[in-house]
């Protein structure tokens, strides 16, 4: 097995909202993005990326290598 394989590690980051907008779409004037058929709000990949790096600068004190304006 190569080493970049046994290293490999994976992530599970949960997080619940209520009465807010997690992920708008600025395409459709920022309205929540919403799954038609089960009508659960769709959070991309890019969200989770910018809230895990939120928290790990102000809660954890980390130095973050991309930070948004």
């Amino acid at each position: 097995m190569s080493e970049i394989i046994s290293k490999r590690s994976e992530l599970l980051f949960l997080y619940d909202v209520k009465d807010i907008n997690p992920n708008g779409d600025p395409l459709d004037e920022n309205k929540p993005r919403i799954d038609e058929e089960t009508m659960e709000n769709l959070v991309s990949d890019v969200r989770l990326k910018r809230t895990i790096r939120d928290y790990l600068h102000d809660f954890k004190n980390h130095e973050i290598f991309i930070r948004g304006s």
